[in-house]
């Protein structure tokens, strides 16, 4: 995964701002036919779009560390391929179908940076989500399988971790 993170900070202690991740390269596995019982493939992506806000409890002039809270929602998409099969121009069809899922995320957050420069900012972050990912469509009682019986396969409660080598650069305003 990889993400940005946009920081406002108000006084030394206080941040606020919005957050993005998303996996540019989703994980995949084989054959993972659904109820049609067709050989495909199955990939999964994340995006997670948010508001964040960070507390700097201990600063000296070349370490801060940092807890803070996360509030937003995720999308999971799950593309389905089918493997074999006759090939036909992309006028007529593609072998992919994707089904997706969106929710609300719920986390908290923490950290310690090195301060390189008065600019520049390398760190570690750890993160612990929530996410809350409905069975239906948001605002139906249509399912989100598609009718061939692909299913997204994250829905209900689902904790996600992360664990990550951070880079920063501080504008002054």
């Amino acid at each position: 995964m990889t993400g940005v993170h946009v920081l406002y900070r108000a006084t030394p202690e206080w941040a606020i701002g919005a957050g993005a991740t998303f996996a540019p390269l989703p994980t995949s596995d084989p054959n993972a036919g659904g109820t049609s019982g067709l050989s495909r493939s199955h990939s999964r992506s994340y995006l997670t779009l948010g508001g964040e806000g960070r507390y700097f409890p201990f600063q000296t002039r070349w370490l801060q560390s940092w807890i803070g809270a996360n509030v937003g929602g995720v999308i999971v998409g799950d593309r389905f391929t089918t493997n074999g099969g006759v090939a036909v121009p992309s006028l007529i069809g593609d072998p992919t179908v994707t089904v997706s899922t969106e929710g609300f995320s719920l986390g908290l957050q923490a950290g310690v940076d090195y301060i390189i420069t008065d600019r520049l900012v390398v760190g570690l972050a750890f993160r612990a989500d929530w996410w809350l990912l409905p069975k239906q469509k948001p605002f139906s009682d249509q399912s989100s399988c598609d009718p061939i019986g692909d299913c997204p396969t994250l829905t209900g409660s689902v904790a996600a971790f992360e664990a990550s080598l951070t880079f920063g650069y501080r504008i002054p305003l």
